[in-house]
């Protein structure tokens, strides 16, 4: 009789009890189903012809369900008569399987037996069987809960899917674990992460460090020495065997761990992923389980009963929002290309703000949809720029939001705005709630250029000039200039401080002055030095006119009022000068009959120029009002907004010069151009002055030569 029977369980062996009423308990299989019945080897008689190892299994399953005796086969199939000439053989009921005999609680009797064979025949003589008894072990039952419902990032962004940068990192997870057989053999809490919906059943732990696999890697909190007070945490290298976590290296960290026992286990943490240059990225299967001390053997870990939880994805890298561009469409409205690129999820959300900076009329923005665009996305109130931290919050209303789209081209419809920017901004997140935004200026400014000349501002110039020498649509709308000449520029930009536009050439040497000052300034009282001129040094063939529709014989006329005045068109067919201590109000066109005759225009107040006859008309390019004259205002030059009723506006072309002292002004720019090509701007100035050299010829006959004012750079100045 053998001296002892034993069963083997995924290569842990344990020697049978033969009292019934203590069985030995053995580990649940496996689900690889790696199960032996052994019993210790013996040498055979040489007066027989040899032997071997016979077993029988009495599987009694649970609750005593098949404690029949049914010979070799059981009641269902669950028995077994075995034998050969190896001491130990696979545990092999009849009909079975492995897994549907010892499970969970199950019991039952293994006996093992010699035998001999006759030398004579074959007959078999048995030895009386040594009986061992076994149940098999409860494995422990996991609660495992993950309570994400609280997280929101600053922006207000949630996800239930998904980790990020920001969102549910790290995840907060609550396990409460029972053993049925004991809660002191809880040995270990598992959580695996798999894109390939498998986990490793039989997983050894090892000393070896090397990173993780980030297709499939998990996390193990376990007992140390017997204790939870301070538990070990592992990884997994890149051949998923388990090792000591790495604080420093491993992408993965446990934070706010606490452990309580009582009538359960109760585990509770956060599961931390960390940016690093090789990230966890994409949809996984997360797994979970809960591991006894009958589940860890050899640094061998049980891990096959492992539950399939939930699915959950990973993102921890920023969306890119890549370059945004813009195209106008028409004077109202602006093709706007926007795209984002995301290589970890996809895109979760996109929202689009509209706000304002500065300008004169602000209303409401309208965005359409492609293809057709007359599919209306709905409107925003543009507001002034907020903190960044509030830019493009995902729960905004007051914005345009799309769902899972990465680019598209929209078109903006700018309406009753005038002036200044309509600010977009297009801000991007991930299904990870990682987010990131890129902004494009819709410039809804008027600008100005000039060729040949000085331009002095005392507060700056802050609408820089644009380089659109050459296009085709600026060509023959202009009576002075061609479109090529639109970046002759100027000899001198200067500024009293230190704001100015970019030089369009600053390879040509040109130069910009900041905060120059000028020591003979008079503009509190040009007037009336210019006034005094005229009466002390005008031509002797100056003659004074009560009106300009009146004749001038001598070709050399002045008008002088102290009244406000207005003139609607007129044709300087003489030297003409008008002086107002008031307001001189001019309805474009203002024309000169030759090289050598031409309108000046001083006031001591400001000096509005009105819409004057519209030129555009059916035409798709933008064309000019004319004015030939040079203007001069103690106050401001101010170009009023006109063509409201327009589809295209006029812009005003200017042949002379203009200078605008700023008197009293306190805000603001002395030119103060208020007419505006609204998005038509992108391509067109508003203001074309030309600079005309007759002007400080016709200016001697009326206020002589005065070489310190001409020597400053605002006067009648002749290059």
């Amino acid at each position: 009789m053998p001296a002892s029977v034993s069963i083997i369980v995924d290569g842990v062996t344990y020697n049978l009890s033969t009292n019934p009423a203590t069985p030995t308990r053995i580990k649940l299989p496996s689900t690889a189903s790696n199960v032996q019945v052994s019993v210790p080897t013996t040498t055979f008689p040489s007066t027989s012809n040899g032997g071997g190892y016979a077993f029988r299994g009495y599987n009694d399953g649970v609750n005593e369900e098949w404690s029949a005796i049914a010979g070799c086969t059981g009641v269902d199939g669950e028995d077994f008569c075995i034998e050969s000439t190896t001491n130990t053989q696979n545990f092999t009921p009849t009909t079975k399987t492995i897994l549907q005999v010892l499970k969970e609680n199950a019991d039952g009797k293994i006996a093992g037996m010699y035998y001999t064979i006759n030398k004579c025949n074959t007959n078999k003589l048995y030895s009386l069987p040594i009986e061992g008894y076994y149940e098999v072990d409860y494995i422990p039952d996991p609660i495992i809960n993950v309570d994400i419902t609280g997280d929101i990032t600053a922006k207000n962004c949630v996800s239930s899917t998904y980790t990020g940068l920001d969102i549910n990192n790290p995840i907060p997870v609550s396990v409460t674990i029972t053993d049925e057989n004991s809660n002191s053999e809880i040995e270990a809490l598992i959580a695996w992460f798999s894109k390939d919906n498998s986990v490793p059943t039989l997983v050894n732990i090892t000393g070896t460090y090397t990173q993780s696999n980030t297709n499939d890697f998990g996390i193990m909190i376990r007992k140390n020495a017997g204790s939870w007070n301070s538990p070990l945490i592992y990884s997994t290298n890149t051949d998923n065997t388990w090792r000591l976590l790495r604080p420093a290296t491993d992408k993965l960290a446990v934070q706010s761990l606490t452990i309580t026992e009582g009538a359960n286990v109760s585990i509770s943490f956060g599961l931390e992923f960390k940016p690093t240059a090789d990230n966890p990225s994409g949809l996984y299967n997360v797994y979970g389980t809960a591991i006894d001390s009958y589940m860890i053997n050899s640094n061998v870990v049980d891990q096959s009963r492992i539950q399939d939880l939930f699915d959950w994805g990973i993102d921890l890298v920023n969306p890119t929002v890549n370059d945004i561009t813009q195209t106008v469409n028409d004077v109202n409205s602006v093709y706007l290309d926007w795209s984002i690129t995301d290589n970890e999820s996809s895109i979760l959300r996109t929202v689009i703000n509209g706000y304002r900076t500065g300008g004169t009329i602000s209303n409401d923005l309208e965005m359409f949809l492609p293809p057709d665009y007359t599919t209306s996305k709905g409107t925003v109130a543009p507001t002034p720029i907020p903190d960044e931290a509030l830019i493009g919050m995902f729960d905004d209303t007051n914005a345009w939001r799309f769902l899972n789209t990465s680019s598209q081209r929209d078109l903006i419809n700018v309406g009753e705005n005038e002036g200044g920017m309509v600010n977009t901004y297009v801000t991007a997140y991930d299904m990870g709630c990682n987010t990131n935004a890129q902004y494009e200026d819709i410039n809804l400014n008027p600008w100005m250029t000039a060729k040949g000349g000085t331009i002095y501002s005392t507060s700056g110039i802050t609408n820089a000039a644009k380089d659109v020498a050459g296009l085709p649509a600026l060509e023959d709308v202009f009576v002075k200039l061609t479109s090529e000449e639109l970046d002759t520029g100027t000899e001198l930009i200067s500024a009293r401080n230190n704001i100015l536009p970019t030089l369009l050439h600053p390879e040509l040497k040109a130069v910009q002055a900041l905060s120059i000052y000028d020591s003979n300034d008079r503009k509190s009282y040009w007037f009336d030095h210019f006034k005094e001129k005229l009466a002390t040094d005008k031509s002797p063939n100056a003659k004074k006119i009560e009106a300009l529709n009146l004749n001038c014989p001598s070709g050399i006329c002045y008008l002088y009022t102290t009244e406000n005045i207005t003139i609607d068109g007129y044709n300087c067919t003489s030297k003409i000068l008008v002086m107002s201590e008031g307001n001189i109000t001019i309805n474009p066109d203002i024309t000169s009959s030759s090289t050598s005759t031409g309108c000046i225009f001083v006031a001591k107040g400001n000096i509005i120029i009105g819409a004057g006859t519209y030129k555009t008309g059916v035409n798709t390019n933008v064309h000019y009002d004319y004015i030939d004259a040079y203007l001069m205002a103690q106050g401001q030059i101010i170009f009023s907004l006109v063509d409201t009723d327009k589809s295209v506006r006029d812009g005003i072309e200017i042949n002379g010069g203009m200078v605008a002292f700023g008197n009293e002004v306190t805000s603001g720019s002395a030119i103060n151009v208020l007419r505006n090509l609204k998005l038509l701007n992108v391509s067109n100035p508003t203001v074309v002055l030309n600079y005309d050299y007759k002007y400080p010829n016709i200016a001697t006959q009326f206020f002589g030569v005065e070489a310190p004012i001409y020597k400053q750079e605002i006067g009648f100045k002749s290059f």
